[in-house]
């Protein structure tokens, strides 16, 4: 590994008045596709070499790579290996891990059941559970959904882990299902564990990605939960907002400027 391509990237960095700084093994810095709007931000960008890659860069705010490398121009030749981005870890109402999902550069998922030991010969351990396995097939977040039950919170449903992992952090409670959203003609996934585990909400807010697919499964959603949820807000940010790039979720939609008070607001 060379250390020259941790410091190109830096380098670039400075150039760009993201102001990065060492910290241990690795350099902090404002993410230069979101954060040099002078708003306050805290520095979310991180740089570190890598095990498979020259140089790990990340966005802790979600911005891609893909995003990330059209304005540092020194990680165009990076080459294209899967490198672990994020894991996502799905838990049953008391806590306990059931399985997880982990997200990959160049954007990819796969499921990990860590209940299965690494050296098992049937490779189980990269599969989702048996459905013997499982007593519920759980919605992320799982245990923070049913306390907001009890407390009467709104619950954000968004079409993935990233963006309900984002909301979360600006103190809100969201949730998403593994697998995403249908596409085309396929079957919508859905099941009947997530009406159970979302029955009884006092209000929730339904936040799908501007296209086709999340629309279409979010509509599912509202379908399924009528009547046995307080009230149900279907919040397209991509009708409200038509600078949203095509495909766009409420990360690009916060990465443009907007906030969580404005969408608290909406």
């Amino acid at each position: 590994m060379s250390a020259g391509d941790v410091e190109a990237v830096i380098k670039e960095l400075d150039n760009l008045g993201c102001q990065p700084e060492q910290a241990g093994d690795q350099y902090s810095s404002y993410c230069p596709v979101h954060e040099l709007d002078g708003k306050g931000h805290k520095k979310s960008l991180s740089v570190k070499s890598g095990n498979k890659v020259a140089v790990v860069v990340t966005c802790h705010a979600g911005c891609s790579f893909n995003e990330l490398r059209k304005v540092i121009t020194s990680l165009n030749s990076t080459k294209e290996r899967k490198e672990v981005e994020a894991t996502y870890l799905y838990r049953n109402r008391e806590g306990k891990e059931e399985f997880r999902k982990l997200r990959f550069w160049p954007k990819d998922f796969r499921i990990e059941n860590h209940n299965i030991p690494s050296n098992d010969p049937n490779k189980m351990r990269w599969k989702l559970p048996l459905d013997r396995d499982i007593t519920e097939w759980p919605l992320y977040r799982l245990p923070e959904l049913v306390a907001a039950k009890d407390t009467g919170e709104t619950v954000f449903y968004c079409e993935g882990e990233k963006d309900t992992d984002r909301l979360v952090k600006h103190n809100c409670i969201a949730t998403t299902n593994y697998e995403g959203a249908s596409k085309g003609s396929q079957k919508p996934k859905w099941r009947l564990d997530y009406e159970r585990q979302l029955t009884g909400l006092n209000s929730l807010v339904l936040l799908p990605d501007n296209d086709e697919p999340g629309r279409s499964h979010m509509a599912n959603i509202a379908k399924q939960m009528m009547g046995k949820v307080g009230e149900i807000i279907t919040l397209d940010l991509g009708l409200r907002f038509p600078d949203l790039k095509a495909g766009g979720d409420v990360s690009d939609w916060l990465n443009a400027g907007h906030s969580v008070e404005e969408l608290l607001e909406l």
